[in-house]
């Protein structure tokens, strides 16, 4: 593996998974970012072999960016441990997925939903096999819906680059029930043995059953081979049975490939069907050259007027605007000030604070000086007499006029600190 820098900008979430060898984290780079998933392989308790499979995910996945493929957004090794930074999917397995439902004793899916679960499935294959890629691994385990039927497929360690069209692979490898009859009989196989399997599961999203089972390997190698399966009831539409039958087919040459399904004429009213169209329709044309704007084509015409709702709704939208720009600065007001409010009643209260320090001192050292029983009533008598008059009753013979002056000038320091208390009592 290329060994790459250590990334610490990612923050984990929280632990989502842990085996031996892998344990998998909900992360992400900072609070603005979209979630990540890290999966943190420890190389030390792995095989050389599964090494390999590892590198292989990677340098596979990271030749697609596609909404229908999960995409691998960087590696980086730290120590002993492999992270893979994948993009973060909220959703179950097909395979959950089915299971649940078949749990709920619904006897078949909505075809809609049968329908949008394919064409997203079909459109992520296609992409695979333009690069003439084979996945070798389609099957539920390894497709991700979210709550609104949003697909993702995964798990690329099985996957296989041919070098060129005519090339075949000759590996056994892969789930035996999703195997085509080519891979089981060792003639070599391509691009096809996907479909086969994309049939597979087509047949276990309308039936919640495999097409092909069997407790020994070698009934289900003569079912697999035989390619007889019980047809999927008429409770779907005949173009349904007809694409299962075609996936199915026992000889490769003869089974539909995933560029002639796409081009299929009920895909595209599927597609329409399921808000897929876009997608399918720049798959088919990619070099169709697309209207971005959603204006008519008259609009640099001058002699083209806008109807009298337009200018309507263009009003009413700079109105809501504005209101929204209003509200927005009113906020940010508001909390400006309640900052410049909560700074200005911390500086008061420091300042209180201070000034309470100050007045303890002085009542502390004019007790020293003049003794506590006369000092009680010494600030008291202020507020009739001024502080002249305070010194010369308080002042005897014990006390010099050194400490007369002393004392003069802490009844001074109290009658400034209390000044300076009423100012802060009347900004209040």
């Amino acid at each position: 593996m290329n060994k790459k820098k250590y990334s610490t900008q990612y923050q984990f979430i929280k632990l989502l998974k842990k085996t031996d060898s892998t344990t998998t984290y909900l992360a992400n780079k900072n609070f603005m970012s979209f979630k990540n998933l890290i999966r943190q392989i420890d190389l030390t308790k792995i095989s050389d072999e599964e090494k390999k499979e590892i590198e292989n995910e990677i340098n596979i996945s990271l030749l697609f960016n596609s909404r229908f493929i999960l995409k691998v957004e960087e590696t980086y090794e730290h120590g002993h441990q492999f992270n893979i930074v994948t993009e973060y999917f909220d959703g179950i397995t097909l395979k959950d997925f089915l299971s649940k439902e078949h749990k709920k004793d619904r006897k078949f899916l909505k075809e809609e939903v049968i329908w949008k679960i394919f064409i997203q499935l079909s459109l992520a294959i296609f992409r695979i096999h333009s690069k003439n890629i084979i996945h070798r691994s389609i099957k539920p385990a390894n497709i991700y819906l979210d709550s609104k039927f949003n697909l993702k497929l995964t798990h690329f360690k099985n996957a296989y680059s041919l070098k060129s069209e005519n090339d075949l692979c000759k590996e056994e490898i892969g789930t035996k029930n999703y195997m085509s009859p080519e891979m089981w009989l060792k003639q070599g196989y391509n691009t096809k043995s996907d479909i086969w399997a994309l049939g597979v599961v087509l047949y276990e999203m309308c039936t919640f059953n495999k097409p092909f089972t069997d407790e020994t390997e070698e009934g289900l190698f003569q079912k697999v081979t035989s390619g007889k399966y019980s047809p999927i009831g008429n409770k779907y539409s005949k173009e349904l049975t007809g694409l299962i039958d075609e996936m199915l087919k026992i000889k490769p040459e003869e089974r539909i490939s995933i560029k002639d399904i796409i081009h299929k004429y009920v895909f595209i009213s599927r597609s329409k069907e399921t808000n897929l169209f876009d997608y399918v329709d720049k798959a088919i044309n990619p070099q169709k050259k697309r209207v971005l704007s959603s204006r008519p084509e008259k609009r640099f015409d001058k002699k083209f007027k806008r109807p009298e709702t337009a200018y309507k709704e263009r009003k009413i939208k700079k109105s809501v605007n504005v209101h929204r720009s209003n509200v927005f600065n009113n906020k940010a007001n508001d909390e400006k000030k309640e900052k410049d409010d909560k700074k200005e009643d911390e500086k008061k209260t420091d300042e209180v604070e201070e000034l309470t320090r100050e007045y303890f001192d002085v009542k502390k050292s004019v007790a020293d000086l003049i003794g506590t029983e006369k000092s009680k009533d010494l600030f008291e008598e202020l507020n009739d007499k001024n502080i002249d008059e305070v010194v010369i009753k308080n002042s005897n013979e014990d006390i010099s006029s050194e400490k007369s002056q002393k004392l003069k000038n802490y009844l001074n320091d109290y009658v400034q600190i209390m000044t300076k208390v009423c100012e802060i009592k009347n900004k209040k």
